[in-house]
């Protein structure tokens, strides 16, 4: 598992982690918008991105990866990292 906070707000945050889930993806995602978490399929892991509000302006990213059953700090660190680096665009 991969949290870090952003100085984003959470609707911003969210919408560019769904974008960034989308395309990394095999297949397509499944999003809860109340909860704020989408789920994917990215290199054979099973996804799982969760978007919470700290405070105004600040948002916490989650990112959870299973593969095979076992977590997979690769995986989630990999898409983590992409969300970010989509945020900073």
């Amino acid at each position: 598992t991969y949290v870090g906070r952003v100085k984003q707000d959470v609707n911003r945050t969210w919408a560019s982690a769904k974008t960034s889930l989308s395309h990394a993806s095999l297949k397509p995602i499944d999003v809860d918008n109340a909860a704020r978490t989408a789920k994917g399929d990215v290199d054979g892991a099973s996804v799982t991105v969760t978007v919470s509000t700290v405070d105004i302006g600040e948002s916490e990213i989650r990112v959870d990866a299973k593969k095979y059953g076992v977590a997979n700090g690769e995986i989630a660190r990999m898409t983590f990292d992409k969300i970010l680096a989509d945020l900073d665009r």
